[in-house]
């Protein structure tokens, strides 16, 4: 059985079970007779069993080193890829950049239409603040968001809090619930010719808007409720909003001014309304380390497969593996209005052999694989200057290029790939090698030609029969297997009434 593989135009197939070969070569196709598949069993050299599983011991470590060369090009691939850390603002009144985390390059254009806001009370104006008393009771401040549309206040997940009054003051009350850590501040402020309490949320954002509940009637003039306003004691000066802005036309709110991210890794802190450019430079430090990356990972993959031992079936995998990474580092890239197509256009060079420090690719037992291996190396100081010319196209060729070496990576080690579907069918090889030493079924199956001319009998399969058919069914591949059940229910057991049975008993 031959699995082919298509990459970038190009086929092939690595490898071809040993077994099926043998079957092949005795006439045998897919429609042929369950007799036939049972004859190329019988014909197994049981010597093949140690070098089957010698190929399985050496898929397996082809396994592990494709698992893991495709782990490394993951965190690689774009967003990872574009390492930044500089940015500009085009307008520092508007905002500011925080912080940058591998962020894309490139300019956003940014929008500020309004700012986060806290909610803001105020009281009606008093003659003193250190002696007209307010009032004794409890003041409950709840915090959540109110919907104007429906006039509903939502509480939200922080717990209200208490704060006691005894014969209070404005200032006695500033005090109280400053001292309350209620996420509330308070102060007294000069108001129509006296003083007002003034009660502002310490943070902004639709979501910290508040209510005040008060517990006797001296207090009514420091209550709020929301969906009451008029009824209130306390005015609403400013209410509790998220920050509205678009990016690249884009809109988007924030609950608050700092830390506000406009791009994976790109967070600017909000100052006032208007308009700003915010331009996210690449970092050539970053871009230095994740080429190295690149290189050390395709230089370590290429090792383990020059490795793979040419007497085994692994080596008919590793070898168009390799083959197929290195024609995609070498290949031209269509990279927009960048001049940059090849990595060496940017300082990653392609060059026969493998690289100094990881293996050598020549064995005795593989003496022909240094002339497949090659190897990248890195010229620092033309990725430089290609970061200098052309940040943006930079990036771009060297996010393609891992892609290509990712789908590469995923067809051969990815599920359901060249490497999984080799280790099936020589897992497969080595069952059938395995019994193909075991006692001939006793008493033997019944030939077609004798059945078909006794198909009004009832002769039927003896229960030893059966279990050792399925036992040899299990040897096949599911190819296989579909011909192996095929040639049992059509040429040998459909005519019997115990066809029921049978098909259970290989289920």
């Amino acid at each position: 059985m031959v699995f082919p593989v298509a990459f970038g135009g190009a086929s092939y197939a690595p490898y071809a079970s040993d077994y099926a070969s043998g079957y092949a070569a005795t006439g045998g196709a897919s429609g042929d007779t369950a007799g036939g598949l049972l004859a190329a069993l019988d014909r197994s050299d049981n010597s093949a069993i140690g070098d089957t599983e010698a190929t399985l011991s050496s898929l397996s470590q082809l396994q592990s080193l494709s698992d893991t060369f495709q782990d490394s090009l993951a965190q690689l691939l774009p967003p990872y890829l574009n390492g930044s850390s500089t940015g500009t603002s085009s307008n520092p009144a508007v905002l500011s950049v925080a912080a940058q985390s591998g962020a894309p390059s490139g300019i956003y254009a940014v929008t500020v239409n309004s700012l986060a806001q806290s909610e803001a009370l105020q009281s009606n104006s008093f003659n003193t603040a250190n002696q007209d008393v307010i009032g004794s009771g409890n003041l409950t401040i709840t915090f959540g968001s109110y919907d104007a549309t429906s006039n509903t206040f939502t509480p939200g997940a922080q717990a209200p809090v208490t704060v006691s009054l005894s014969n209070a003051t404005l200032d006695d009350a500033a005090t109280a619930i400053n001292a309350a850590g209620a996420g509330v501040n308070a102060q007294v402020s000069a108001s129509g010719g006296g003083y007002a309490l003034v009660l502002s949320g310490a943070r902004p954002g639709a979501a910290n808007a508040f209510e005040i509940q008060v517990d006797n009637a001296s207090l009514q003039a420091l209550s709020y409720d929301p969906t009451n306003a008029s009824g209130s004691g306390l005015t609403r000066t400013q209410a509790a909003q998220d920050a509205s802005l678009s990016v690249n036309g884009a809109a988007l709110t924030s609950g608050s001014n700092s830390g506000v991210g406009i791009a994976p890794g790109l967070v600017v802190n909000l100052l006032g309304a208007g308009s700003s450019s915010v331009t996210s430079t690449p970092s050539s430090a970053a871009v230095q380390a994740q080429a190295q990356s690149l290189v050390a990972a395709y230089n370590t993959v290429q090792a383990g497969l020059a490795g793979a031992s040419a007497d085994s079936g692994a080596a008919q995998i590793a070898s168009p593996y390799a083959e197929a990474l290195g024609e995609a580092a070498v290949t031209r890239y269509d990279n927009g209005t960048s001049l940059f197509g090849t990595l060496s256009q940017i300082g990653l060079y392609l060059q026969a052999g493998l690289a100094a420090g990881v293996g050598n690719s020549a064995t005795a037992a593989n003496p022909g694989a240094a002339a497949a291996a090659t190897s990248l190396s890195l010229d620092s100081g033309t990725l430089t200057g290609a970061l200098a010319s052309d940040a943006t196209g930079t990036q771009s060729l060297l996010g393609a290029v891992v892609q290509a070496f990712y789908n590469i990576a995923d067809s051969y080690g990815g599920g359901g790939g060249v490497l999984q579907g080799a280790q099936q069918t020589y897992e497969s090889a080595l069952y059938a090698d395995e019994i193909a030493v075991v006692e001939p079924i006793e008493p033997a199956l019944p030939g077609v030609d004798e059945l078909s001319a006794n198909q009004n009998t009832d002769q039927g399969l003896a229960p030893q029969q059966i279990q050792d058919a399925q036992l040899y069914a299990r040897a096949f591949t599911p190819l296989q297997q579909n011909a192996w059940t095929s040639a049992l229910l059509t040429e040998v057991y459909t005519p019997y009434t115990n066809t029921t049975g049978l098909l259970s008993a290989l289920a």
